[in-house]
């Protein structure tokens, strides 16, 4: 039997049966909703040759947690269900990521005498094991839960049982979640257990994610088709009103009225939790249920009370607290300047406009210039290449055909040309003066994280989260080369000046360079500097050095300048240049002539002049 802490886990409200939510009492999917992505899940927990981790990504208030739930309902239905736990905010136990290990074995113990022998056995060997503050979670992941189910497997057990995990975003410590699902996706393929696993795109646990990718299903909620959902949204609306009408024996009433629905939904937009938290505000009205959906509809909101509304205010409240955590208060006046533009808006406006008229900068995954230093390319999340006059700051140029945000950019030598690579798999070079794309690679069986053109732009090289670095012939399309041998995502590729080399790091820790002439490939060899802040240079001889960081290495080749230790001074230029100490904390770098591009973590791009510098 059980003993100690692990059997008083039982009743802890984290199990889909029992957990607790944020926003009101949990409750599956309404029958006739969410059909295609319940019927893919399914299909997926159902199929032995399916991916091992499938990760559910939404943003708040999608209806992540509802989907889980309903998910729970279908796997124990069919005895397919191994253990649910249902993060949670709002409860001390259900946000403590380390509760999650010994609660799933506790679960998987009731599945198999096997298993249940096996977690008890190792807990009777190192009793502290099965407390959620044993600190060594691969040993505690490993002991209760991959040991005994490898097991369970010698002795005949070969059917998968399926692993939920919800809402584990909503857990205090990230970096401990992040940990978790590397394990997950390590061990997924060596024991007979599937995982769910449901969250926001918290940058932490993406990380965690892409960090394998060929073993894991991806599915972002907030990607489906919008008419399916709002289709989904507006059968809950239509039922939930109807059975208000019946509770209070008004089933020959035609209420409500068609334009009250309608408007409701066009404020619910794709966020099931806005239209639940309607329906309750709603319901609780008593006789007065009529009054509070037209004044809901009408949108006059001093009708509304603050109580009714607090479910959806406290999951902003949450949400802007998880954004401004850790911040300054001069970071966090210019998010503020933007909310409450947003807010304030009769109509909503797209980024652009609003980067403009906040002169706030949309968010930039990378900024290069071109040689002149006369342009800047910016790919963004809203799946749009654009090109900036780097002196007027105004956009010259709005490239748009990428279906997934755009994670790398890039200039032609001559500034004629711009290729990017995006989450949608491809790789595109454009025409920088029409906008029109010229070619469309593919061949990448996942997201595009680096893009680059060789220095006479006849090639382009591309790396992926699937490992794989691809040498493309920029004029016909045609790959002239798959470099192997990452074992990780590869996360940067650079071309030499010459084009007799290519350079390319990955998660994997390794940079390889792989001679274009020769067509060998070799790991470069560094000294490395770690500086206060915990990032890392490395020279790789000859002036040339990359800077990494621990939670996002990027790994880069530049031109023969380079930084001081303290981060205080480019060296190698014309002169020593000095660096202000409020724009040292760069995350990417760039060299064009006598300038230097600066990139940071907070989307800006600011460009040194360094013949300029005193």
């Amino acid at each position: 039997m059980f003993i100690g802490s692990v059997d008083k886990l039982n009743h802890e409200m984290t199990s889909y049966k029992t957990r607790h939510s944020s926003y009101g009492n949990p409750t599956g999917c309404m029958a006739g909703t969410r059909v295609k992505i319940l019927a893919d899940l399914e299909a997926w927990a159902s199929n032995d040759l399916s991916s091992k981790v499938y990760w559910l990504v939404g943003m708040a208030g999608t209806g992540k947690s509802t989907i889980s739930q309903t998910l729970c309902e279908i796997l124990d239905g069919k005895n397919m269900l191994g253990a649910s736990f249902f993060c949670s905010r709002g409860s001390e136990n259900a946000r403590n990521a380390r509760l999650i290990v010994p609660t799933t074995a506790y679960s998987l113990a009731s599945t198999s005498p096997c298993i249940k022998s096996e977690i008890v056995k190792a807990i009777e060997n190192d009793p502290k094991l099965a407390e959620p503050t044993y600190i060594n979670l691969v040993d505690q992941f490993n002991k209760l839960i991959h040991d005994p189910i490898q097991v369970s497997v010698g002795s005949g057990v070969k059917t998968y049982k399926i692993i939920v995990i919800d809402a584990v975003d909503e857990c205090t410590d990230l970096r401990l979640v992040s940990s978790l699902i590397q394990l997950i996706l390590e061990s997924a393929s060596a024991i007979p257990l599937k995982f769910f696993v449901a969250s926001r795109d918290e940058p932490l646990i993406r990380r965690a994610f892409t960090s394998l990718p060929r073993l894991r299903t991806a599915f972002y909620l907030h990607e489906a088709d919008k008419d399916v959902v709002k289709g989904d949204i507006r059968m809950y609306l239509e039922t939930s009103l109807a059975e208000i009408k019946a509770d209070h024996g008004h089933t020959l009433d035609t209420w409500p009225p068609q334009s009250e629905i309608s408007a409701l939904l066009d404020r619910s937009g794709t966020l099931f939790i806005y239209a639940a938290t309607a329906i309750r505000y709603i319901s609780q009205g008593g006789p007065l249920y009529k009054s509070r959906l037209s004044a809901m509809a009408t949108r006059d909101i001093k009708s509304v009370s603050k109580l009714q509304t607090s479910t959806i205010d406290g999951l902003y409240e949450h949400i802007l607290d998880q954004a401004c955590e850790s911040k300054e208060e001069s970071e966090v006046i210019p998010m503020r300047q933007l909310v409450s533009m947003i807010v304030f808006l009769r109509n909503p406006l797209p980024i652009q406009p609003i980067s403009s008229l906040s002169e706030i900068d949309a968010h930039l995954y990378l900024s290069p210039l071109t040689s002149d230093g006369s342009r800047v390319v910016s790919g963004s999340d809203d799946k749009t290449v654009r090109i900036w006059n780097a002196t007027t700051g105004e956009v010259e140029a709005e490239l748009k055909g990428h279906t997934n945000w755009v994670a790398s950019v890039a200039f032609a030598q001559d500034g004629s040309r711009v290729v990017s690579g995006s989450g949608d798999k491809t790789v595109r070079i454009w025409n920088a003066t029409t906008g029109e794309v010229e070619a469309e690679l593919k061949g990448h069986t996942d997201s595009v994280t680096s893009v680059a053109f060789a220095q006479d732009g006849s090639r382009v090289v591309s790396g992926s989260y699937d490992e794989i670095v691809r040498i493309w012939n920029a004029t016909t399309g045609e790959v002239e080369a798959e470099l192997k041998g990452h074992t990780d995502s590869v996360m940067s590729v650079a071309f030499a000046q010459d084009g007799s080399r290519v350079v390319y790091g990955s998660y994997d820790n390794t940079v390889r360079i792989w001679n274009t002439v020769t067509g060998e490939s070799q790991l470069m060899t560094t000294t490395t500097i770690t500086l206060p802040d915990a990032s890392v240079v490395h020279n790789v001889g000859e002036g040339h050095f990359h800077i990494s960081y621990p939670e996002q290495p990027t790994f880069s080749i530049h031109a023969p300048h380079s930084i001081s230790d303290d981060r205080q001074w480019i060296v190698g230029a014309l002169h020593d240049c000095w660096i202000p100490s409020h724009n040292r904390n760069f995350t990417s770098l760039s060299f064009s002539g006598d300038r230097v591009c600066f990139g940071y973590d907070s989307g800006h791009v600011i460009i040194f002049d360094m013949k300029a510098a005193p």
